[in-house]
């Protein structure tokens, strides 16, 4: 799943489109709030969902090299989270569905795209 999809499956306002945006393949996804634990994930191309809007979540996907981070609940991105993400080559969006709602969305959208649909 590409980030042009992500984004309009899920209403996303774009605040930074990362390195590869249109190309990158998302194959992995963790969501959550206490950035310890997504220390811990260890998956390759990977996209971060976080209400957690704060410069940290961007030094967190940093460390486990992800392609990007959505926030969730309506949540807006400080500035400084943007400057961030641009510098670190990290897409940076935000979306107004819950935590819950768009990891179930996101389901749908691998699933359909995991079926060649």
């Amino acid at each position: 799943m590409r980030f042009p999809d992500i984004s309009s499956c899920l209403e996303c306002e774009e605040y930074h489109c990362g390195d590869n945006y249109e190309s990158a393949e998302v194959k992995n996804v963790t969501a959550g709030d206490l950035m310890s634990e997504v220390l811990v994930f260890d998956k390759e191309n990977l996209l971060l969902i976080t209400s957690l809007n704060s410069e940290q979540t961007m030094r967190t996907a940093h460390v486990v090299d992800a392609l990007g981070v959505i926030l969730v609940n309506g949540k807006r991105p400080s500035d400084a989270m943007v400057k961030l993400a641009s510098e670190m080559g990290i897409s940076l969006l935000s979306t107004k569905k819950t935590l819950f709602d768009t990891c179930v969305a996101l389901h749908y959208l691998i699933t359909k795209a995991e079926c060649g649909a």
